[in-house]
């Protein structure tokens, strides 16, 4: 079972669905050579995955196109990468009609303080970002990540997948259209005067991306949706 980005990555390799390329520029080269694969019709379309970017230390990867294609999104799903393209939409609907929300599991400790940055250390320019089109004001760090948001009243947390900018080494910047939840949820604290608690997740598993930028109803959270569709748990902190 897939469980982290490292899982999805090694699974995706075992499958020869994924490229590891070194030495690409973060500025308008991701882009490009993400643009190549996408138009050349003759070649799989792999995901790949950048390392020993210029400017970045050796490990401080980027991941394209992690759910590009029908294998893909079925392996992140929990299905079977080669299910025929017109029984896709058939098996996820009787799995979905089955499923029972599972909330998520609150854990006192994980891999994501293996790393804590805060005040004056925390640079996000330390984390490479690419620029993909000469118009834009600057790189995205998103939308590969999910941003998280709680509702003032009820307690309902929300994952989205928004458009993420950075500004500068200590600003981001992203766009939620009106009827996306994490707008109702900044919508009432701004309502009220106050502001409002956000946490941008990246380098997650893929399924949690395709759970942000799903219509699940309002007052859902994705992680239950996350857990009902593997049938356990996902671990927050």
């Amino acid at each position: 079972m897939i469980n982290d980005l490292r899982d999805w990555i090694a699974a995706a390799h075992l499958r020869d669905d994924l490229r590891l390329v070194r030495g690409v520029d973060c500025n308008m080269e991701m882009a490009a050579l993400s643009e190549a694969i996408a138009r050349d019709r003759q070649s799989p379309r792999w995901a790949v995955l950048f390392d020993d970017i210029p400017g970045y230390p050796s490990g401080h990867r980027v991941l394209i196109d992690a759910c590009a294609t029908l294998s893909r999104t079925a392996l992140s799903l929990g299905m079977d990468p080669d299910i025929d393209r017109r029984a896709f939409p058939h098996e996820l609907r009787r799995r979905m009609s089955k499923m029972h929300l599972i909330p998520p599991k609150l854990v006192k400790d994980g891999p994501i303080l293996e790393n804590h940055l805060q005040g004056d250390k925390a640079d996000l320019s330390a984390i490479p970002a690419p620029k993909w089109h000469t118009g834009d004001g600057g790189p995205y760090i998103g939308t590969g990540s999910v941003t998280i948001t709680r509702d003032a009243d009820s307690g309902w947390v929300n994952l989205g997948t928004y458009r993420i900018m950075m500004h500068d080494p200590r600003t981001l910047g992203f766009m939620i259209s009106p009827s996306r939840h994490g707008a109702l949820h900044r919508d009432k604290h701004y309502g009220r005067g106050e502001s409002i608690r956000v946490a941008i997740s990246l380098g997650h598993d893929p399924l949690l991306m395709l759970a942000g930028s799903t219509p699940i109803p309002a007052g859902v959270g994705e992680y239950d949706w996350c857990g009902g569709l593997r049938g356990e748990p996902i671990d927050v902190i």
